[in-house]
C-alpha cells in the first residue's frame, strides 16, 4: 500500500538519464571495505529507479577498488545472464576479506566471498529453497554470527554462514527486523524485534515465540517498516512508520518496546547507529525525499537540528560508517554515492565514478519450428544488466543466411531487436545461423545468439473451422432480440459459457454492457444499461449502470460475476437477473482495473488485476486474499509459493475444475503459468520472449506475444490461449505440446467457413470453450466473436433437437456443427432449395432455405407437409446427416421477441414498442409472428406473400392483451415477405404498464411477450 505514496513523492525527483555509464544512479545495497587506503566499495543499482523501496534490490553487484573512481560488475553467473537481485551487502569491520550478499531464496539467498569480492560461493545451508526475499541481516557479537529474516522465518548462523538455523517464524511479518546485541552472554537468548502492520512484535527467546510488544497509533495505510535497538542500551528501541495514513514518523521506546512515543514526523526507511564508542547514542535515519538524512545525538530522543540533503535525488541517504576513519561517512543515495570526511559538517563529495557494465543478451538458441511457407519472429531485448539508465552503443550482425533477418544494424541500449525467419521455399529440415551483438563499452562483448530453424514436413494435427458467432464488424450495440451474427457487439473483451442456463456471455467495455447469446443464436443484454456510471444494486441487472466491465465468469449455479473495472468492484448477477456488489463496496476494498475472472468447483472466485501484477482469491462469502503475485512486476518464483512470485500485468485466469489447477495469463511476461492445489506456481507455456516460433512438443520453449485470454477445454483438459499480438489461437495439451489452431499471424478479418488456420484474427483477447469442445474467440479489434468448430466429416453431422413444434409454411432453425463452409443468406425469392452447398429435407421434401452457416440453418417447412411426425435430414456433398424427429401441427403461432421477453411490435407512430416508447390506450399496434399455418390464398414454398388478395389463416383467429380480448383488424402473412406474419390489434382499455399479448390460431395459443401501454 506504500507504492502510490512513494511514487507521488518521487515523481519530480528523477534525474536525467545518463548517456555514458557512471554511478550517478539510485543505489540499493551498499557496503564499505575500509581495510585499504583506497576504499573497496560494493553497490548495486536499484531495479526500479523511480520507486523507493524499503529494501531496494538491484540486479547484480558492482565493485570499486579505488574509492569509487571506476566500477566493474561482480558476476555471480556467466556474463549476459540475469544476475541475482541484491537486497543487502555486509562487510564485517574486522574481517575485511569477507563480504556477504543477501538476495532471494530463489537466487541462493546468501552469497559469500572471502577474497574481497573477487570470487563468490553460495552459503545457504539450512535455508529454504524457492521464493522469499532475504530481508534485514544483523551482525552478531562476533564476525561469525549473523541474524537474518527470510520471508516469515528468522535465522541465525554462528559459523560465518556455513550453516543457518531456523529460530522461529512470525506469520505475515513485515520488513522490520532488529536484534538486541547488548545481552552479555552467548548462552542467553537474544531479544528479537519485528512487525506486523502497525504493531511491533518482540521475541525474548530468540525467535521461538513472539508477542505483540506495542501497537503504534497509525492510520489505515501506514505500517511499521523498520526497527532498531541501541547497541549501547538495549532498553532503547526505535521504530519507523511510513505510508498513506496518519502516524508517519519515528517512534522511540525506552522499555524494550513495551511503549512507544512519536519523536518526529520525519518519514524514514532505516536507521544506522554509529558504532564508535566515543559517539554513543548517535543514530542516522534516511528521509523519504531527495538524498536526505536526519541525525540524532541522544539515541533518538531528539532529531535535527534539521534535515541534511546531499542532492535532489530519489530516496533517502542510506548512511554507512567508515570503520577505517572515524570522521568519514558514506551515503548511498538516489543519485549515486557520496562521502564526507567531517561527519557531514561541511560538505559531501560525490563519487560518480565511471562504470564498465554488463551487456544482457540471451545466449540461449532462438529455436523456430515452422510449417512450410510460414514465418516467425522473436524480440531480442538488449539491455545493460545493472540498469536501463546506462546507454552504450551497439552493433548487430547476422551470419548472412537468406532466411534470417534482423531489424536494425546499430543502436544504443536499451534496444529490442526483432528477429525474423521465413520458411518460404525451404525444404523440410533444420537450418542454423548466428546473431552477433557487440559493444566496446561493456565487459562481455561480443555476445553470439544461435538461431535454429526447423521446417516441418507435416501440418498441425488439430483441425478447426472458423465462423462468426456474433457481431457484424460495425460499431454500436444494435440487434438485441435478433440473430447475434446480425448484431453489433462493440469490442468484445471477455467471454464466459453459461453451462447452467445455456448460452455465451460477452463483455463490451466500450459500451458498458454485458451481452448474452442464447443457444438459438439470439442476442440480448444480460447486464448494464449502456451508461458509464455506478447504479442499480438490488435491482434488475439490465437497468444497472456499469463502467468499463471487463472480465466475466459464471459459476455452476448460473451466477454471473462481472469485473466492473471502472467502478473498482466485482458485481454479481443472480440467476433471476438481479445485480449486487460482490467485492469492492468500501474504499478499503475497491479493486480497480480488474480483468479476467474464473470460478472453481468450490465457488471460489479468482480475479486478475494487471495494474497490481496480482491475482486475488475471493471465497463465496467475499473474503479476499492474495493468491499469486507480490505486486512487483517482473518474472520470478517458478517452483515456489505463488504468493511470492512476480507477475507482470496478468490479464486472465482459468480454472481446471477436474484438477483444481488455476491458470494465469501472465501477459507482459509472455507466459501462461499454473498454480497447483498446493499453492506452487510454474510456467506451462511461453519462454518469456515476445514473438512466434511456431509449434512444438515443449510449450515452455516457445514464444507467445502478450497472451490476454485463456480457457480450459472441459472435454479434454487442453489449455486454449488467445495469443493476442500473434493474432492466433493456440492449444497446449496436457502433455505440454503447443499447437496453433487458428489464425495466420497477420492481423485482419477473413476465413469464415474455411479452416481456422487460414482465417485471420485481429487482436483476439479472450477465449471460452463449451461442453462440446467448440471454442469462442473475442476477436476484439474485428468487433466480433468468432467460433472455432472441431472439423468432422459430413456423415457425422450433428443436429440440435428436437426443434420446437412446426407448422406448414413456418420457419424453423437447426443448430449443430460443420453444416457448410460458408455463411450465406437467400439473395432472391423464391428462396432456394440449396444454399451454401446444403439442402434440408422434411419428410423427403426439400425445404426452402433463408440462411446457412457452419453452425445454423434457417428453413421453411414445406406447405405440403402433413401434420404428425416429421423426419428432418441435412444433405451435403452426397452425404446425409442422421435424422431428427419433430412434430408438425396445423398451427404453431409464435410472436417474435427481443430483449427481456418483449414483443416485436410497432406503435401507431412507427416506433418499436418499448417501456420508454409505449402505445396510446385503445390505439392499434402491429406485431410480427410466424407459424400461422396454411393460408388462403396458399403461398408457394419460399415465395413472398401477396398484397392482393392478402393471405389469411384458414383456421379461426383470436387475440388478447392483458387478459382482455383484443380486436384483430388483420392477421395474416406480411405482404412482400416470406413466412412472416403480422397481427394488427386494437388495444382494449388497459391500465398503463406492461401487458402480455397472446394470439390464437386454430385454438393454439402463442407465447405471451409484453407490450407497454400509456396511461389514458
Amino acid at each position: 500500500m506504500l507504492v502510490p505514496f512513494l511514487l507521488l513523492l518521487a515523481a519530480s525527483l528523477v534525474p536525467a538519464i545518463a548517456q555514458t555509464p557512471s554511478m550517478n544512479v539510485p543505489i540499493g545495497a551498499f557496503a564499505v571495505d575500509a581495510s585499504t587506503p583506497n576504499r573497496i566499495l560494493f553497490a548495486n543499482v536499484n531495479r526500479q529507479p523511480n520507486v523507493l523501496e524499503l529494501f531496494p534490490a538491484g540486479p547484480g553487484l558492482l565493485r570499486s577498488i579505488d574509492d569509487g573512481l571506476t566500477w566493474n560488475p561482480i558476476l555471480f553467473r556467466p556474463p549476459g545472464q540475469a544476475q541475482p537481485l541484491i537486497y543487502q551487502v555486509i562487510v564485517p569491520p574486522t574481517a575485511n576479506s569477507t563480504v556477504y550478499a543477501f538476495t532471494d531464496a530463489e537466487d541462493g539467498a546468501v552469497w559469500k566471498s572471502t577474497d574481497k569480492g573477487v570470487t563468490w560461493a553460495i552459503a545457504n545451508t539450512g535455508l529454504p529453497a524457492g521464493g522469499g526475499q532475504f530481508g534485514p541481516v544483523v551482525r552478531g557479537a562476533n564476525e561469525q554470527t549473523l541474524f537474518g529474516k527470510l520471508g516469515d522465518g528468522f535465522y541465525r548462523t554462528t559459523d560465518g554462514a556455513a550453516t543457518w538455523t531456523l529460530l522461529g517464524t512470525l506469520a505475515n511479518s513485515g520488513a522490520a527486523f532488529a536484534v538486541d546485541l547488548t545481552q552479555p552472554t552467548a548462552n542467553a537468548p537474544r531479544t528479537l524485534y519485528s512487525s506486523i502492520r502497525s504493531a511491533v512484535y518482540r521475541s525474548i527467546d530468540e525467535g521461538a515465540t513472539w508477542q505483540s510488544a506495542s501497537v503504534l497509533p497509525l492510520g489505515e495505510g501506514t505500517v511499521v517498516v523498520a526497527v532498531a535497538v541501541d547497541p549501547a542500551d538495549g532498553n532503547t528501541v526505535l521504530a519507523s512508520a511510513i505510508g498513506t495514513g496518519a502516524g508517519t514518523g519515528i517512534y522511540r521506546s525506552t522499555d524494550r518496546g513495551a511503549n512507544f512515543e512519536q519523536v518526529t514526523n520525519t518519514p524514514s526507511a532505516n536507521f544506522v547507529f554509529d558504532p564508535f564508542p566515543f559517539r554513543r547514542g548517535v543514530v542516522y535515519a534516511s528521509v523519504l525525499n531527495g538524498g536526505c538524512y536526519v541525525r540524532s545525538v541522544n539515541a533518538g530522543r531528539n532529531w535535527g537540528p534539521g534535515v541534511t540533503c546531499l542532492n535532489q535525488a530519489i530516496g533517502g541517504a542510506r548512511i554507512a560508517v567508515d570503520f577505517g576513519d572515524s570522521n568519514s561517512l558514506w551515503a548511498a543515495t538516489g543519485a549515486g554515492i557520496y562521502r564526507t570526511q567531517d561527519l557531514g559538517a561541511t560538505a559531501w563529495v560525490s563519487r560518480f565514478g565511471s562504470v564498465r557494465p554488463t551487456l544482457n543478451v540471451t545466449s540461449v538458441p532462438f529455436d523456430f519450428n515452422l510449417d512450410p511457407n510460414t514465418r516467425g519472429r522473436l524480440e531480442l531485448p538488449i539491455r545493460i544488466v545493472e540498469t536501463d539508465r546506462w546507454s552504450v552503443p551497439l552493433s548487430l550482425t547476422t551470419s548472412g543466411e537468406s532466411w534470417l533477418s534482423i531489424e536494425g544494424s546499430s543502436a544504443s541500449t536499451p534496444f529490442t531487436a526483432v528477429v525474423h525467419v521465413s520458411a518460404d521455399n525451404l525444404a523440410p529440415g533444420t537450418y542454423t545461423a548466428t546473431i552477433r551483438v557487440s559493444s566496446a563499452a561493456v565487459v562481455n562483448s561480443p555476445v553470439e545468439v544461435p538461431v535454429r530453424l526447423t521446417v516441418r514436413s507435416a501440418a498441425a494435427e488439430f483441425g478447426y473451422k472458423a465462423a462468426t458467432f456474433a457481431g457484424t464488424g460495425q460499431v454500436g450495440t444494435f440487434g438485441d432480440g435478433g440473430l447475434a451474427i446480425r448484431a453489433a457487439v462493440g469490442n468484445p473483451d471477455s467471454l464466459a459459457i453459461d453451462a447452467a442456463n445455456g448460452g455465451v456471455l460477452l463483455s463490451d467495455p466500450t459500451n458498458h454492457l454485458i451481452r448474452k447469446v442464447t443457444p438459438a443464436g439470439i442476442i440480448g443484454r444480460a447486464a448494464g444499461n449502456g451508461q458509464a456510471a455506478f447504479s442499480g444494486d438490488g435491482g434488475e441487472a439490465t437497468l444497472a449502470s456499469l463502467r468499463t466491465p471487463r472480465g466475466i465468469a459464471v459459476d455452476a449455479a448460473g451466477r454471473l460475476y462481472i469485473s466492473d473495472s471502472g467502478n473498482g468492484r466485482i458485481r454479481q448477477v443472480s440467476p433471476e437477473g438481479f445485480i449486487a456488489t460482490f467485492a469492492g463496496a468500501t474504499a478499503e476494498t475497491r479493486v480497480p482495473g480488474g480483468r479476467g475472472l474464473a470460478v472453481d468447483a468450490a465457488g471460489n472466485l479468482y480475479a486478475a488485476f494487471p495494474d497490481n501484477h496480482t491475482v486475488f482469491k475471493f471465497t463465496p462469502g467475499g473474503v479476499i486474499s492474495r493468491f499469486a503475485g507480490t505486486g512487483a512486476p517482473g518474472f520470478r518464483g517458478d517452483g515456489a509459493d505463488a504468493r511470492f512470485a512476480w507477475l507482470t500485468a496478468p490479464d486472465d485466469v482459468a480454472v481446471d475444475r477436474a484438477t483444481g489447477n488455476v491458470y494465469i495469463a501472465d501477459t507482459d511476461n509472455h507466459r501462461i503459468r499454473v498454480v497447483t492445489p498446493d499453492g506452487r506456481i510454474r510456467t506451462v507455456a511461453g519462454n518469456g520472449s515476445l514473438g512466434f516460433q511456431g509449434d512444438g512438443d515443449n510449450a515452455t520453449a516457445l514464444a507467445l506475444a502478450r497472451p490476454q485470454g485463456i480457457a480450459i477445454d472441459p472435454t479434454n483438459g487442453n489449455l486454449v490461449i488467445a495469443d493476442t499480438e500473434n493474432h492466433r489461437i493456440r492449444i497446449v495439451t496436457r502433455e505440454g505440446r503447443m499447437r496453433t489452431i487458428g489464425g495466420t499471424g497477420i492481423a485482419g478479418f477473413s476465413g469464415d467457413g474455411g479452416p481456422a488456420l487460414s482465417a485471420q484474427f485481429r487482436g483476439p483477447v479472450d477465449v471460452a470453450v463449451d461442453q462440446q469442445g467448440n471454442i469462442y474467440v473475442a476477436d476484439n479489434l474485428n468487433l466480433r466473436v468468432r467460433h472455432l468448430l472441431p472439423s468432422v466429416v459430413p456423415a457425422a453431422l450433428s443436429l440440435a433437437g428436437p426443434p420446437v413444434k412446426l407448422a406448414p409454411g413456418g420457419y424453423f432453425s437447426i443448430y449443430g456443427t460443420d453444416f457448410t463452409n460458408v455463411t450465406a443468406s437467400a439473395a432472391s425469392t423464391p428462396f432456394p432449395e440449396i444454399l451454401g452447398g446444403v439442402s434440408v429435407l422434411v419428410n423427403e421434401r426439400n425445404a426452402r432455405l433463408s440462411f446457412v452457416s457452419p453452425v445454423q440453418i434457417n428453413a421453411l417447412v414445406p406447405v405440403e407437409t402433413e401434420t404428425g411426425e416429421a423426419r428432418i435430414q441435412i444433405r451435403r456433398d452426397g452425404e446425409s446427416s442422421p435424422e431428427i424427429r419433430a412434430e408438425v401441427a396445423a398451427t404453431a403461432p409464435s410472436i417474435l421477441t427481443f430483449g427481456q421477453n418483449r414483443a416485436v411490435a410497432v406503435n401507431p407512430d412507427g416506433a418499436v414498442n418499448t417501456a420508454e416508447a409505449s402505445a396510446p390506450a385503445e390505439s392499434v399496434i402491429t406485431l410480427y409472428m410466424v407459424g400461422i399455418g396454411l393460408t388462403d390464398p396458399t403461398v408457394g414454398n419460399g415465395e413472398p406473400s401477396p398484397s392482393d388478395p392478402l393471405a389469411r389463416p384458414t383456421l379461426p383467429i383470436a387475440a388478447s392483451i392483458g387478459g382482455r380480448a383484443a380486436e384483430a383488424l388483420f392477421l395474416g402473412l406480411t405482404p412482400g415477405f416470406v413466412g412472416l406474419a403480422q397481427a394488427n390489434l386494437k388495444l382494449p382499455p388497459l391500465e398503463a404498464g406492461d401487458h402480455a399479448v397472446v394470439v390464437t390460431v386454430g385454438g393454439v395459443n402463442s407465447n405471451g411477450p409484453l407490450v407497454t401501454v400509456q396511461a389514458p
